[in-house]
């Protein structure tokens, strides 16, 4: 997972769209910090990071479910499809 943190990725937290739903961004994120973030969560217990790919292993989003339950199976889960030319095709 920390291989697909390129800038391209970076740069899907600077999309207004994005940035409008995710609230923990920051306009100073960096790629180290996005790095940072990608490595605590993909070494959490309670969390389950996933990166979505096109057919041609194109990382164009996520998935993440957190905090997951295990005890009541539950869990939040968010979506983000960052390539924007991917968007609402179902």
């Amino acid at each position: 997972m920390l291989q697909d943190v390129s800038d391209q990725y970076l740069d899907w937290f600077r999309d207004v769209d994005v940035m409008r739903y995710i609230k923990a961004l920051s306009n100073r994120l960096d790629r180290s910090k996005l790095e940072d973030y990608v490595r605590y969560h993909i070494n959490r217990s309670e969390t389950l990071f996933l990166g979505i790919f096109t057919k041609d292993a194109v990382h164009i989003g996520n998935i993440k479910y957190q905090p997951i339950d295990l005890i009541t199976s539950i869990a939040t889960m968010g979506i983000l499809v960052g390539e924007k030319n991917w968007r609402g095709r179902g």
